[in-house]
């Protein structure tokens, strides 16, 4: 088990074999418990504009698969970038927190199944990702429908038939 003196090392990242380690670990002790409390919403309130700041630019490089339900990248970035907060400080440490809707499931994976319908629709063609299949025909003025036999919502296109979703009972994404 780690001593509070042990903890406090490790939370400010001192190697305490290097040579200046016990230096400024004697500065952060003669601080004072106030004044660590001030270092460490110092350091939360700069790990949270480095924890937005990373999620923005993992979002602005296409980090986050998938586009939102309205088709457009972006909006679940921002969300998880804005939602990073600092929940608790003192003087050992500070504890940042994210709760962000869907982060969690985006990082540990999990499986998703059909809420208020019968199937989910797992998008076949890129006009498709990030649409509901009624905002598809919408979007496209066209008129999607099943065949039987086939778990799947087809377009005519050209008089062809076209694969637009996938019907499955639910998907299990990967973290």
């Amino acid at each position: 088990m780690l001593t509070d003196d042990d903890f406090m090392k490790k939370l400010i990242g001192i190697d305490m074999v290097d040579a200046i380690g016990p230096v400024v670990w004697s500065v952060v002790e003669a601080l004072g418990p106030e004044g660590r409390v001030r270092l460490n919403e110092a350091g939360a309130k700069a790990a949270l504009e480095a924890a937005r700041g990373y999620h923005r630019s993992f979002a602005e490089v296409g980090g986050w698969s998938g586009a939102g339900r309205s088709g457009k990248r972006g909006g679940f970035g921002e969300r998880v970038a804005e939602s990073w907060k600092v929940e608790a400080v003192d003087e050992r440490g500070a504890v940042l927190a994210n709760d962000a809707p869907f982060l969690k499931h985006k990082v540990e994976g999990g499986t998703i199944g059909p809420r208020s319908v019968r199937a989910l629709t797992v998008p076949l063609v890129p006009e498709a990702k990030g649409m509901r299949a009624r905002e598809y025909e919408r979007v496209f003025d066209v008129r999607l429908f099943t065949v039987p036999g086939k778990k799947v919502l087809f377009e005519r296109k050209d008089q062809k038939l076209r694969p637009v979703y996938a019907l499955v009972r639910q998907v299990t994404q990967k973290a």
